[in-house]
């Protein structure tokens, strides 16, 4: 599955956008908080812009257990490797 992602980041986190042929999400990723939106019609008509938030270390992992649809699980996925990418170019950086 091929699956576009953009980062931006800032003070309070990073903010993905990712989107597959079928589905698009927006996840934000911050200190204490993970916020998942899927930007497709169902949710827009029952919860309106507003996603899910996920609280503490574990955000991520919680948010891919939430979501049913293969393309959003695959996005999450993403995510959490993007994350723990970037946790480990951090880590090597104080290290050296």
């Amino acid at each position: 599955m091929m699956i576009e992602i953009a980062v931006t980041e800032n003070d309070a986190g990073r903010f993905y956008t990712l989107s597959t042929g079928k589905a698009s999400m927006s996840i934000a990723v911050g200190r204490h908080c993970v916020h998942v939106c899927s930007l497709n019609a169902a949710a827009k008509l029952r919860r309106g812009l507003g996603g899910k938030v996920f609280h503490g270390p574990d955000g991520l992992t919680e948010a891919a257990r939430a979501y049913k649809s293969a393309d959003c699980k695959a996005m999450i996925d993403a995510v959490i490797r993007a994350e723990q990418a970037l946790a480990g170019a951090e880590n090597a950086a104080i290290a050296a």
